[in-house]
């Protein structure tokens, strides 16, 4: 072989293996320790110590789409009740959950339905498995989770795309890069669930999410609310977000009535 076939042979490997080597490392410009994350996604939780709010539900599964006016209250460390009413300013359905019980009254059909605040209890009863004892968090944008293990990982997706990325198995958290505040959420177990937080407005000097979304895509489960005239730590009172079950209904137990 000449010195101008050798030259070209190894300029061909060369350029050969150039094409074929793994890209370089994608070096990510943030950096924060893993308890500033498990901080961050707990600051709003901390900063909302109450909610009074007016909006609308908006529920999807497979078999279609729904959206209703809801009244929502929300006492941190206590729990949350969502009050869902039909245009004629009749309640359809009620929800109150804390850490302990998840309780639905069915206006429809004159049932209470009681269970623990499990994500079995709530895919029972409304086809959605999302643990009730996080919806307080979830309402004030935020969520406390024991001490993980957060390192910084490339976006994946389109949801995940201008985020700051961190994860620690199961959980992907996303933080805007500018308020360090989390705006996105994913749980990968046996199913994925998304919580994200948009429209972040300020009410008394507090940022709030008015629009919060809990997606399972693998079963086209989602449920979508939005907040308007928003009253943010003031006063309320525990038993606001009791339920009383009315004379004469059925209670449902699970465990023991549901399956």
């Amino acid at each position: 072989m000449n010195k101008l076939a050798q030259w070209a042979w190894s300029a061909a490997v060369f350029f050969l293996v150039g094409c074929v080597s793994p890209p370089p490392t994608v070096e990510l410009n943030f950096s924060l320790s893993a308890r500033e994350v498990s901080e961050l996604l707990a600051q709003p939780v901390r900063e909302v110590q109450s909610l009074k709010a007016l909006g609308t539900l908006g529920v999807e599964r497979q078999d279609g789409k729904l959206v209703l006016d809801a009244n929502v209250l929300m006492i941190a460390g206590q729990g949350v009740r969502i009050d869902v009413i039909s245009p004629f300013f009749t309640p359809i359905i009620s929800m109150s959950a804390d850490a302990n019980e998840l309780t639905i009254l069915d206006y429809v059909r004159h049932q209470a339905r009681i269970g623990p605040a499990t994500a079995d209890s709530a895919n029972a009863f409304y086809q959605l498995r999302v643990e009730p004892s996080l919806l307080a968090q979830i309402v004030a944008g935020g969520l406390v989770l024991p001490q993980q293990s957060w390192n910084p990982v490339p976006p994946a997706g389109e949801d995940e795309q201008g985020l700051w990325i961190y994860a620690s198995d199961p959980w992907r958290v996303g933080l805007d890069p500018h308020s360090k505040r989390p705006v996105y959420l994913a749980r990968q177990e046996n199913e994925l669930l998304i919580i994200a937080w948009s429209r972040i407005q300020p009410e008394n000097a507090v940022d709030i999410a008015h629009e919060i979304n809990l997606t399972r895509p693998g079963t086209g489960q989602a449920l979508h609310l939005k907040l308007k005239e928003v009253e943010l730590n003031k006063p309320l009172a525990k038993e606001a977000l009791q339920l009383e079950i009315p004379p004469g209904w059925t209670v449902l137990r699970l465990g023991t009535d549901v399956n």
